[in-house]
C-alpha cells in the first residue's frame, strides 16, 4: 500500500513537472513572455517552476492562498472551487554534529549537536485564487482587497491594468526622481523574476544565470 501511494505521488509529481515543461513550450512570442512576466509580477513569493505551473492551470489567477490559510483570512473556498497544484518540499529535521576546529584535542561527546531542515523531496498540495473565495476582506492586503470583487475599484496586482499602465503612472508621478523610483522597482522586479527563471534550470533562461 506504502509502495502504492508513494509510486502515485511521483507520478503526480512527474505530471505536474511535464505540465511546466509544457507551458513554456507555449510561451513563444513577445506578446506570450509580457503575459507571462506581468503575471509572474503577481507570484514574486512563488518559484519559478510553481508560477509557471499556477500560470499554465489558471492564467487569470491573482492571489492563491492554502485552504486553511483563506479560512484564517477570514475567507472560504467555494464549493466545487477547483484547487491549483503546486509543489511543496517535504522538509525533515535531521541532527548533525559540528566538529570542532581542533578535533585532537576534543572528545566526541563534546561536539556540538545542530538541528537542520534539509529538503527529502516534494509533494503537491493545493491553492486556490481568490476569485474562488468569498467572505470578508477585512484581512487582506490593502492591494489584493479589488481582487475580491467588492470593491468595485479596480485594484488588480500586476502591470497589466490601467492603474498600473505607463500612462497612469505618469498622470499621478510628474516629478522626474518619483517616475526613476518607478522605472528601478520595475527593472528590480524583472531582473528577480528571470533570475529565479534562470536558477530553475528552464531552458530559456539558462544563459542569464551568470550575467
Amino acid at each position: 500500500m506504502y509502495n502504492k501511494s508513494k509510486s502515485s505521488n511521483q507520478e503526480k509529481i512527474q505530471a505536474a513537472l511535464d505540465r511546466i515543461d509544457n507551458a513554456v513550450e507555449n510561451i513563444n512570442t513577445d506578446a506570450d513572455w509580457l503575459a507571462f512576466l506581468s503575471f509572474s509580477s503577481k507570484f514574486y513569493n512563488y518559484s519559478a517552476r510553481n508560477t509557471l505551473l499556477i500560470y499554465a492551470q489558471n492564467p487569470q489567477a491573482s492571489y492563491v492562498k492554502g485552504f486553511k490559510a483563506w479560512n484564517q483570512l477570514g475567507r472560504y473556498v467555494k464549493k466545487g472551487a477547483k484547487g491549483l497544484a503546486i509543489l511543496a518540499p517535504c522538509i525533515k529535521k535531521v541532527e548533525e554534529f559540528t566538529e570542532p576546529e581542533n578535533k585532537a584535542e576534543y572528545q566526541d561527546a563534546e561536539a556540538e549537536k545542530v538541528t537542520k531542515k534539509v529538503v527529502t523531496g516534494f509533494k503537491l498540495t493545493y491553492v486556490f485564487d481568490i476569485a474562488d473565495t468569498d467572505g470578508s476582506d477585512e484581512q487582506l492586503p490593502v492591494l489584493v482587497k479589488g481582487l475580491t470583487g467588492n470593491t468595485g475599484q479596480d485594484m488588480r496586482l500586476g502591470l497589466d491594468t490601467p492603474r498600473c499602465s505607463t500612462g497612469y503612472i505618469k498622470s499621478r508621478l510628474t516629478d522626474k526622481n518619483e517616475l526613476k523610483a518607478v522605472a528601478d522597482t520595475v527593472q528590480k522586479v524583472t531582473s528577480a523574476i528571470l533570475s529565479n527563471l534562470a536558477s530553475a534550470g528552464i531552458a530559456a533562461f539558462v544563459d542569464l544565470k551568470d550575467e
